[in-house]
């Protein structure tokens, strides 16, 4: 039977599978006939147990989704009478589920299953009752009620792509601005027109019978074939880009999004290093209105998951032993251990396909207390399992910093994470002056 829910996942006893936890060995476009079974199997186990209704036809969409464990999903309180079962509303998404990379896509599926009614991955509830919208907050930010709005737009939204790429637009368009486009990308068009009735019947009238004039050299060819719904919704998915830059914007049921969003997070000119404005969360969200609902009602389910920077400053840190706080110039609040077996961790670190973990430490000024010994990543407790260690010696020194990345075994799932100072292999006297924790990623499909 179903014991509980994690972060990982559904645990059970019994003759019932476990929920599988994907990780870096389902990375990869190859691994998609697989997930699609894993996906079904999940809720067939959920229907037995009376969580879910009736699997149908499945949704090819998932076809290309590289997902992991659902983000939690949280359901309308029952009343005090007899109510059917809850709805839900889950969030899929390909690696990891705590931090965000700069230039890295995220692949996700929203799986919405209301018992009784239909659910989203079988194509028995229609796509329009569940509204996704994407952003980014201040990380202390709650969530403004615009992330869990109603829309109408997902549905004409979801259907326009799908004709997009049976109609093979993207060898000559591009959806967002770009060089590689051969005429004006989709974006481009959109900001140039306005959203009225002449131009959503002139633009019709060309997505069906063509155009005479040639852009670089290329003319718009007819799809006489086209449906009017087809039509329109190529129509409304173009002017929904209008509001490209829109804080949160409206986005399908499934797909990818790019983590920099369109927008650099560094200065111009110069690479994102993938922590600048740590203070920023992209925020992925789903709710769901039951047929019937008003539009400004609470929504009848919902999940949100949010994506943080992957630097911690170690003034961050949930929790320590045998630190003590310190300023130090050009780096801020410092944690600095004087001894073995001081330690700093960090609460719900999801260490799903991460390669490495870099510590930087502040380089002591001249005359002070050189940083010395060993750092030693453990997971869970300071005696528990060890992921990684490097000896200080050999940190490169850069500034006021010394960085030290270190290499970590393969693990999934969110964990404590513990960074703990202990003594070098000539048991030296151990001193490190913690500022700053980074967890990076292994190599994206993107690479």
């Amino acid at each position: 039977m179903i014991r509980n829910f994690t972060k990982g996942g559904y645990e059970t006893s019994g003759a019932d599978r476990a929920w599988p936890r994907h990780g870096r060995q389902a990375m990869g476009k190859g691994r998609a006939t697989w997930l699609l079974q894993e996906l079904m199997e999940k809720h067939e186990l959920l229907r037995r147990r009376r969580l879910f209704s009736p699997p149908r036809a499945a949704a090819p969409v998932l076809l290309y989704l590289l997902m992991g464990p659902a983000t939690n999903a949280v359901a309308a309180a029952p009343s005090d009478a007899p109510a059917p079962l809850p709805a839900s509303v889950a969030i899929h998404i390909s690696g990891n589920r705590s931090f965000y990379w700069n230039d890295r896509k995220l692949r996700y599926l929203i799986v919405t299953d209301d018992p009784g009614v239909g659910d989203s991955l079988h194509g028995t509830l229609p796509v329009g009752q569940t509204a996704v919208h994407f952003g980014r907050l201040m990380r202390a930010e709650s969530l403004p009620a615009s992330f869990l709005a109603a829309g109408g737009l997902t549905a004409n939204v979801a259907r326009a792509r799908a004709v997009i790429g049976r109609e093979n637009c993207l060898v000559c368009h591009t959806v967002e601005d770009s060089n590689a486009s051969v005429v004006p990308s989709f974006t481009t068009i959109a900001r140039s027109a306005v959203d009225d009735a002449g131009t959503r019947s002139r633009w019709a009238t060309i997505i069906v019978k063509g155009s005479d004039t040639a852009v670089g050299g290329i003319k718009m060819p007819p799809h006489p074939s086209l449906g009017e719904a087809d039509v329109g919704s190529v129509v409304d998915f173009i002017l929904t880009l209008h509001a490209a830059d829109a804080n949160p914007r409206l986005v399908p049921l499934s797909g990818e999004l790019r983590l920099d969003d369109g927008r650099p997070l560094a200065p111009a000119g110069q690479k994102p290093t993938g922590h600048e404005n740590r203070s920023y969360v992209y925020v992925l969200a789903a709710a769901y209105r039951r047929n019937g609902d008003a539009a400004d009602a609470a929504p009848t389910a919902s999940a949100v998951l949010r994506l943080r920077s992957p630097l911690f400053a170690a003034d961050e840190a949930s929790g320590s032993g045998g630190t003590k706080a310190a300023a130090v110039a050009n780096l801020g609040s410092v944690r600095i251990a004087e001894d073995a077996g001081a330690y700093l961790y960090f609460d719900d670190v999801d260490l799903t396909a991460v390669s490495a973990i870099e510590v930087t430490l502040a380089r002591p000024s001249k005359g002070a207390v050189p940083n010395d010994g060993r750092i030693v990543l453990r997971v869970d407790g300071t005696d528990g399992r060890t992921l990684g260690s490097a000896e200080i010696a050999a940190a490169p020194g850069e500034g006021s910093r010394e960085r030290l990345a270190i290499p970590i075994e393969h693990i999934e799932g969110f964990h404590r994470l513990y960074v703990m100072l202990e003594p070098d292999s000539s048991a030296h006297r151990s001193h490190a002056s913690f500022a700053s924790v980074e967890i990076l990623p292994g190599v994206s499909d993107d690479e």
